[in-house]
């Protein structure tokens, strides 16, 4: 992502350069010739320049798609093993509070199995049916993307 938007960066100056450069020679110049001679090599590295510039919006783009994404749903992260199944990071719905996964039927009702439970930084790995949730706590459940989507 950074060195795209340095081709970005380097794009403009070739453009703007360019752009001073053969607007001064051409106004100055009596030469036809001349006046060719700096014209074809504008061209040449205007439509470069215009090939990574777009190409590093298309990047620009996606990064701020997925960073509004992001910020529209704070509660959770995932990372996508598929186009099917995820595994996310989110925290425990109100009404599981206070009970134990078994109480709740976690992989029933939402869908998802509980893989791990994360507090204060510290993971603990494969839950058992007796945890009880609290609320200061992230689960990292895995489950299929289009169902977990539904649900968040």
């Amino acid at each position: 992502m950074f060195v795209l938007g340095i081709f970005f960066c380097f794009s403009g100056v070739i453009l703007a350069y360019n752009g001073f450069f053969v607007g001064y020679y051409i106004a100055s110049s009596q030469n036809l010739f001349r006046v060719l001679l700096y014209i074809i090599p504008h061209g040449i590295f205007e439509f470069s320049s215009c090939i990574i510039a777009t190409a590093s919006g298309f990047v620009l783009f996606h990064f701020l798609f997925r960073l509004v994404y992001n910020i529209a749903k704070p509660d959770f992260d995932y990372i996508e093993l598929d186009k099917k199944n995820s595994i996310y990071e989110i925290t425990p719905f109100e009404e599981c509070i206070g009970k134990t996964i078994k109480e709740v039927n976690f992989r029933t009702k939402y869908g998802a199995n509980i893989i791990g439970i994360k507090k204060e930084g510290v993971p603990m790995i494969m839950p058992t049916a007796d945890y009880i949730f609290k609320k200061d706590e992230h689960l990292v459940v895995v489950g299929e993307t289009e169902k977990m989507d539904k649900i968040l």
